[in-house]
């Protein structure tokens, strides 16, 4: 009752555009929605980073200045947690439809470092697995990856500083059991460097390779 007075005074708000949503809404307003540019399946060869990833996933296409822009600026930086469930239960939705991912697959979520968990508060790939979890039943692994702390915002690097800087900071911080099918969560790809280097710390621990992410250019 206090929350529904609360939100009656201060409405929540869209990540996409700020304006009140409506009670039928969650986390985007149906216009955002709408404005979302889905990722072209004819693109997918363009991200074949890595030979051993047999497939990628990936919502929507990431364009400077948009909607999908604005609401990932809000996960990651605004604490806007319930976006980045929504946006990986769409996520999830896609892997059913796409393609069929053996049921004992396990979402590993890209890693955060320590510093960057502590000031968000969360990691934003884990919420974004979480939201692929609830519809595709996949457990979720977050400790066989690890992230050192030394590397600072890559925001204004060149895409040759982002490959080069990020070399060796994702380790594995733990071995499973057999080899299993493993999806790598991420957020958004811009230049692969991030899964490259995953995938290179993931070596010997998955049987077949899938990448899942909301937006990719």
């Amino acid at each position: 009752m206090f929350k529904d007075f609360l939100n009656l005074i201060y409405p929540l708000q869209c990540a996409g555009c700020s304006s009140p949503l409506v009670q039928s809404e969650k986390a985007i307003c149906s216009g955002c929605w709408m404005e979302l540019k889905n990722f072209d399946l004819h693109d997918q060869s363009k991200f074949l980073y890595h030979s051993s990833i047999q497939y990628h996933y990936f919502s929507y296409r990431f364009i400077k200045n948009s909607v999908i822009q604005r609401i990932l600026h809000q996960i990651k930086y605004n604490g806007n947690k319930t976006a980045a469930f929504v946006l990986g239960v769409e996520l999830g939705n896609l892997i059913k439809k796409q393609h069929k991912v053996d049921e004992d697959c396990i979402l590993v979520p890209v890693p955060t470092s320590i510093k960057k968990r502590r000031k968000r508060g969360y990691n934003q790939t884990e919420i974004i697995a979480e939201g692929i979890s609830s519809v595709t039943n996949y457990n979720i692994n977050n400790q066989l990856l690890v992230r050192k702390n030394s590397l600072k915002t890559q925001t204004m690097s060149t895409v040759f500083e982002r490959w080069q800087n990020i070399e060796n900071e994702y380790q594995l911080n733990s071995q499973l059991s057999q080899k299993s099918d493993i999806i790598i969560v991420d957020d958004v790809v811009t230049t692969g460097a991030t899964l490259h280097h995953c995938i290179q710390s993931l070596e010997g621990q998955y049987g077949k390779l899938y990448v899942a992410a909301v937006a990719a250019v």
